[in-house]
């Protein structure tokens, strides 16, 4: 079941969600750079809209898929350059 969409625009009198995350942690890059909208297009239709327990943003998914594998390609090159 696709999870319903959250907005995060809602501002603080103090301080920004901006402000509070990392911007040298690799998912916060990869926002600025990679198209979402496509990953968004070619999944939804994978999800149920009103069956099963609500899922997991697409864009976090594919987020961490991404990281995960330039994690395991790093760790190859390291290998095999020594």
């Amino acid at each position: 079941m696709l999870s319903k969409k959250v907005n995060f625009a809602q501002g603080s009198l103090y301080f920004s969600l901006r402000d509070m995350l990392n911007d040298r942690h690799p998912l916060y890059n990869l926002s600025s750079v990679i198209d979402w909208e496509v990953f968004e297009r070619e999944f939804i239709p994978l999800y149920s809209k009103d069956t099963g327990r609500p899922a997991k943003p697409i864009r976090l998914i594919v987020g961490l898929l991404i990281l995960k594998h330039t994690e395991f390609v790093r760790r190859i090159r390291s290998r095999i350059m020594g």
